[in-house]
């Protein structure tokens, strides 16, 4: 199955309300969230089709589907995170956001593990570190940030 096969199957079963299919509802939800996606997102469907699956319907595709999170699957998906209910600096958050958006995952999950599957717990304190230089005004930069329970130094 390749993006297009898939955009066009989801579309299809979406547009009859998914009658007739044996697909979980949390699935259908996922693949059309990912068929949206990979309409307007030429990177995903690039990725997408280099990974050749040899499924051919949905309901062969769920199983792959069922062992998956949305954010393996798209690159701009974002949880509704708030900096304030995370008791996380503002700051933090836009640099945690670029991460997530460069590193293909959710902000709410790097948020939580301080790591993707690209960058290192260290690595990513790093880049927030380097983004807080790069975004604040050397006379305004604060001690330390807050990242949830934990804190980002400047020193």
């Amino acid at each position: 199955m390749n993006a297009k096969q898939l955009i066009e199957q989801v579309n299809e079963c979406a547009k009859n309300s998914w009658q007739n299919s044996d697909l979980w509802k949390e699935s259908q939800e996922m693949l059309e969230k990912i068929a949206e996606h990979f309409e307007n997102c030429e990177e995903c469907r690039k990725e997408f089709d280099a990974l050749e699956y040899p499924e051919e319907t949905l309901i062969e595709f769920e199983d792959r589907l069922a062992r998956t999170e949305i954010t393996d699957w798209i690159c701009d998906f974002e949880d509704d995170v708030n900096a304030d209910d995370l008791d996380t600096s503002e700051i933090v958050m836009e640099a945690l956001t670029e991460i997530a958006k460069q590193d293909k995952t959710s902000v709410k999950k790097l948020w939580e593990n301080g790591y993707t599957k690209i960058h290192n717990a260290d690595e990513v304190s790093e880049i927030v570190v380097k983004y807080i230089r790069e975004n604040v005004k050397p006379e305004e930069i604060e001690e330390y940030y807050n990242w949830g329970i934990e804190k980002v130094w400047m020193e």
